[in-house]
């Protein structure tokens, strides 16, 4: 399975929640709601709202050195340790990676997907 976990109020929860028991890559992908970052530590992607900002902390240091691609919509995520952050520009999403954080969980970002990218250094 691919687990994916909204963690907080998520504006675009709707259109992820679709994707729940799609299959991806021969994968069972599921969308679940999660309370604490305990249950982050479980899924491969994580989803962290605007409501979770004042835990940011708790939550990205108990996700630390783990294999989770944290995400969120949040100014200054990835300067605060998040992975990736979409932030609004003029006409379009900008797509801050902070590059560090996810070699430290042992993830890379493609190289691709970085030339689109604004990359953020903690």
């Amino acid at each position: 399975e691919i687990q994916i976990g909204l963690l907080g109020q998520i504006p675009f929860a709707e259109a992820l929640e679709v994707l729940d028991g799609k299959m991806l890559q021969g994968r069972k992908v599921v969308v679940k709601r999660l309370s604490t970052a305990q249950e982050a530590g479980k899924c491969q992607v994580v989803f962290i709202g605007a409501s979770e900002k004042p835990r940011f902390p708790e939550i990205i240091g108990e996700l630390k050195s783990q294999p989770v691609l944290t995400v969120s919509e949040v100014e200054g995520f990835a300067e605060r340790g998040g992975m990736v952050n979409l932030v609004a520009g003029q006409n379009r999403i900008i797509m801050e990676i902070n590059r560090e954080v996810a070699n430290q969980s042992h993830l890379s970002i493609s190289s691709h997907l970085l030339k689109l990218a604004k990359v953020i250094s903690r």
